[in-house]
C-alpha cells in the first residue's frame, strides 16, 4: 500500500493556535487537570496519542496537551471528512480527512498515518471509538486500524489517554485528563491486528477506570492543574457572594449553615 504525502501543516497556523487554543478553552472550562500520576513519554520514535472521544472537546484537550509537552512536534489527527468542510482552517493545522465507516476511510487513514509517523518528530493524535461514546460505557472498544499500525510499523509507541469532563464545585466543569504507560510494539511479542487492538483497548479502559474513579472524589488533590480560570457561579448567586459575604461552599452544607443562607 503506498503512502499518500505527509497532510498539510502550516507553521505559522500552528503557531497562531498555540497562543488561541488555550485562551479558549479556558473560557469554557473551570479548569483542565492532568492526573499526576500519567507518564509523558519524551516521544523521540514516532507515537501515537489515542484518547476516548466523549465530547466534541477532545481535539482541543488534546491540543493544550500538545502545546504544552510537545511544543517541537508536528501534530496531525484523522477528522471526518464532512466535518473538516465546516472547519477549512484545520487542513493547515495537520487534520486530515477520512470517510467514517467506509472501505475508503480506512485505506485513507492507514496510507495517512503511516506518511506521518515515517518522521521522528511527528505525533498522531487518534480517538479511534471512531464515534462520541460516554467516557462510562464499558466495555472499551475502538476501531481496527489502530491496530494494523501496531503490527506494521516500527519503530512505534501508542500512549493512552483518558479525558473526562465532569462539574464539582464551579458552573463551569473541570477536563481531566490521566496518560497511561507508553506501549512500545517492538518489545512485545508478535500479534494479529485484531489482537493489538484488543491489547490498546483494554488499556486505554484501565486509564479511563483511572480517571473515573478519581473524579468522583471531586477534589483537585492528585491533578496537576494545566490551566485555570477564576472561579465563580458567575451571575446572580455571583453577586449575591460578592455584596452579600457568602462563600460558595466546598463541601455539603450542615442544617445550621443551610438555614443561614
Amino acid at each position: 500500500m503506498k503512502d499518500l504525502p505527509l497532510p498539510v501543516y502550516s507553521p505559522i497556523v500552528a503557531a497562531m493556535a498555540r497562543w488561541y487554543v488555550p485562551h479558549f478553552v479556558r473560557k469554557a472550562f473551570h479548569a483542565v487537570r492532568l492526573d499526576a500520576q500519567s507518564v509523558l513519554p519524551p516521544a523521540v520514535t514516532p507515537t501515537v496519542i489515542y484518547l476516548n472521544h466523549p465530547s466534541w472537546w477532545d481535539p482541543l484537550i488534546g491540543a493544550v496537551m500538545a502545546c504544552r509537552f510537545y511544543p517541537r512536534h508536528k501534530h496531525y489527527c484523522p477528522i471526518d471528512a464532512q466535518s473538516l468542510t465546516q472547519y477549512p482552517i484545520m487542513r493547515k493545522l495537520g487534520f486530515f480527512p477520512v470517510h467514517k465507516n467506509t472501505a475508503r476511510g480506512a485505506a485513507d487513514f492507514l496510507q495517512a498515518s503511516r506518511s506521518v509517523l515515517r518522521h521522528n518528530n511527528a505525533m498522531l493524535w487518534v480517538t479511534p471509538q471512531g464515534d462520541f461514546v460516554d467516557s462510562l460505557v464499558r466495555p472499551v472498544t475502538l476501531k481496527p486500524g489502530l491496530g494494523h499500525l501496531a503490527r506494521d510499523i516500527r519503530p512505534i509507541t501508542f500512549v493512552p489517554m483518558a479525558v473526562e469532563y465532569i462539574f464539582w464545585q464551579d458552573r463551569l466543569p473541570e477536563a481531566l485528563i490521566s496518560i497511561g504507560a507508553p506501549i512500545n510494539p517492538d518489545i512485545h511479542e508478535d500479534k494479529t491486528a485484531a489482537q493489538w487492538t484488543k491489547l490498546l483497548a483494554a488499556e486505554l479502559e484501565n486509564r479511563q477506570n483511572v480517571l473515573r474513579d478519581k473524579a468522583v472524589l471531586r477534589s483537585s488533590d492528585g491533578f496537576t492543574t494545566l490551566l485555570e480560570r477564576q472561579s465563580g457561579v458567575g451571575g446572580i448567586y455571583d453577586l449575591r457572594l460578592r455584596f452579600g459575604g457568602k462563600k460558595p461552599l466546598s463541601t455539603p452544607a450542615s442544617p445550621a449553615e443551610r438555614d443561614r443562607l
